[in-house]
């Protein structure tokens, strides 16, 4: 058929639109579809507030005295940036907030007189850094340091009990010299996210110290938090690599994680988005500041993931900074490049990494060998060992296990012995592992973090 030269004009308008389209995304044109975002995690704070009345200030407020920011604008700043950054993922719906007319407690039951208190603070604040005024320094060697007692508050306040309940998700305390860690985990397998683990019968939780006169810091505890979990989670062997520090991990046995905290001044052209300390262009210890322009990867973990491509930006401290607060609009923007699709990598751990931040568990595998394989039928069968063959039959406890039945995601397999190998992956909430037999004929050989090694991928569960 005969073209016209209208439809020539059109055909090369067309593609000339598609080229043009293809300079500007070249990474996209033909990428794989990205997974929808991960399911929003709707979640109970509980707020503890160590705020004594002052006597002989007229019973004013220990935290209005100091002249503090009011504690509900800093929780609600600090929920709706954690809510931006998730893109919806964390949700704090409901906001609980106890009121406590005393000062923090240290373990050898040392508390500050508020009857003596106002003196003091008259006293230390007659100079810049009241911190280190001898007044504020005898306060310190008083209480001890990293002395708050953690037992008093989950006993006070039941922590325990109101956590089996259901009653709360994690907790937040404001205080002045609690001389508290940043952040803890209380509950079964807890384990050290920068600070003392506390083991407790209950699902593990957080809690998080925010000081009242440091508007800044309380999005960098969570920060550290999360960077304890996923170096948890990825068994990282040291530390991020930082110039002049660590030898840097070569190149092809990086782990997403190693990828993601990845800093332009050890790997050049494959910066990821830095950890909480350092930005991609960062020369130092919180040099958030620098106007120095790096490349990081940051818009290819928030557009691309899982499907990373490579692309990198040019990022300085502008890209970040919005005037508010330098450490919590870092933090902000850090925190918004976690993966939050849904879905599993090859290797069976989350695309979502808020799920590991809240919960605390992550991907694990358990291997069972089978001396005699159970007949039974199934869509998912090896030998004649089906899905359906596996019955909730024993629970063992474990610091690195969580809830798991063999409903989830299963894989099933023979190793190099020939012996049958079920290795099950779900993100769960407690530290027990359900699994099955008739009673004689599973046999647990090990469990890890890391996914048995098999060939494909899981279902999604």
């Amino acid at each position: 058929m005969k073209k016209t030269k209208q439809t020539v004009i059109k055909q090369s308008v067309c593609a000339l639109v598609f080229i043009l389209l293809v300079m500007a995304f070249p990474n996209s044109i033909y990428a794989t579809e990205r997974p929808p975002t991960a399911s929003t995690m709707n979640l109970r704070l509980l707020v503890i507030d160590f705020d004594p009345y002052l006597p002989t200030r007229n019973n004013v407020r220990m935290g209005d005295y100091m002249g503090s920011q009011p504690v509900m604008e800093n929780i609600n700043d600090l929920v709706n940036r954690l809510r931006r950054a998730s893109n919806g993922i964390i949700n704090y719906y409901h906001i609980e907030y106890i009121h406590v007319n005393e000062f923090p407690r240290s373990r050898n039951g040392f508390q500050i007189d508020p009857m003596q208190f106002p003196d003091i603070w008259d006293a230390a604040t007659t100079q810049w850094n009241w911190w280190g005024h001898p007044a504020i320094q005898a306060l310190d060697e008083q209480a001890g340091s990293w002395s708050f007692d953690y037992d008093y508050l989950i006993q006070r306040f039941n922590l325990i009990e109101r956590r089996n309940r259901g009653e709360f998700d994690e907790v937040w305390f404001v205080a002045e010299f609690s001389h508290a860690f940043e952040t803890i985990m209380v509950g079964r397998g807890a384990y050290w996210i920068n600070g003392s683990p506390i083991e407790a019968d209950c699902k593990p939780f957080r809690i998080n110290f925010i000081a009242r006169h440091r508007f800044d810091t309380p999005l960098e505890n969570l920060a550290h938090s999360a960077e304890n979990v996923m170096r948890r989670l990825f068994t990282n062997r040291r530390v991020e690599s930082l110039p002049g520090g660590y030898s840097p991990i070569p190149v092809n046995e990086m782990t997403l994680w190693d990828r993601f905290t990845a800093l332009e001044a050890v790997y050049p052209g494959r910066a990821g988005v830095g950890n909480s300390h350092w930005a991609p262009n960062s020369l130092g210890d919180y040099d958030w500041g620098n106007m120095t322009y790096a490349n990081s990867g940051w818009s290819d973990w928030v557009n691309n993931f899982p499907n990373l491509t490579g692309e990198q930006m040019r990022v300085n401290r502008d890209t970040w900074y919005t005037g508010a607060c330098l450490n919590r609009d870092w933090h902000t923007w850090w925190f918004s490049a976690f993966p939050q699709v849904q879905g599993r990598d090859a290797q069976g751990f989350s695309n979502n990494w808020w799920l590991y931040f809240q919960t605390f568990v992550y991907t694990i595998s358990l291997e069972i060998r089978v001396n005699t394989p159970p007949r039974g039928a199934g869509a998912m069968t090896v030998d004649g060992v089906s899905e359906s063959d596996i019955q909730v039959f024993a629970t063992l406890s474990s610091r690195d296990i969580v809830d798991v039945t063999f409903d989830s995601t299963i894989d099933v397999g023979t190793n190099a012995a020939g012996e049958i190998v079920v290795a099950a992956w779900r993100d769960g909430v407690s530290s027990t592992v359900t699994f099955a037999s008739d009673g004689t004929r599973y046999i647990l050989i090990s469990h890890t973090r890391q996914p048995y090694d098999y060939k494909g991928n899981p279902m999604e569960a």
